[in-house]
């Protein structure tokens, strides 16, 4: 019952790609609390990895509302799953500037780099394709080919395993 507990439930069941029953449990927790802003958050990441992402850009807009700008990676993802690329690149870039070196380097989180080149690219911008790849490339050495990122991307990154990701990269110029 506690809600510390629950959450830490629907995380665990989400780390292991249990997203229908993380979201069972972020919806009872909102049921409790509607402005208990980890449990939307949680709510959003399962609806993204259920390929439900109009649902889950509401969530994320509310939690954006609420000042969370930690919730940009995942609003970047969201808006990727939609097509809408325009507002995919512009959180994308948002979010790695406000990432260290470190967190650009973790394949959870720095994942987000990989959204804002394939944003880019499918919005036909090459050059800040190649520029945002190039910032990618500095910041994981060694992580150059498709076959190599997707090795290096964590599941449990928004867009892991989401093969329209890859097909940006690929007009972004990143070889098979």
């Amino acid at each position: 019952e506690s809600p510390n507990m629950l959450g830490l439930k629907a995380q665990l069941f989400a780390l292991r790609a249990r997203y229908e029953e993380s979201l069972l449990i972020a919806d009872s927790m909102l049921k409790r609390d509607p402005e208990d802003s980890s449990a939307l958050a949680t709510r959003a990441y399962d609806l993204l990895k259920l390929g439900r992402p109009q649902e889950a850009l509401t969530a994320v807009n509310e939690l954006l509302e609420r000042g969370l700008e930690e919730m940009l990676p995942l609003a970047a993802a969201v808006h990727y799953q939609l097509a809408h690329f325009e507002p995919a690149a512009q959180m994308a870039r948002k979010a790695i500037t406000k990432l260290d070196s470190d967190s650009l380097g973790n394949p959870r989180l720095g994942a987000v780099a990989l959204t804002l080149v394939a944003a880019e690219a499918r919005l036909g911008h090459l050059s800040r394709a190649k520029s945002a790849l190039a910032d990618f490339n500095a910041a994981v050495p060694g992580v150059r080919t498709l076959s190599a990122i997707r090795k290096w991307v964590h599941p449990g990154a928004d867009l892991a395993g989401y093969e329209p990701l890859f097909e940006g990269l690929r007009q972004a110029g990143v070889p098979d």
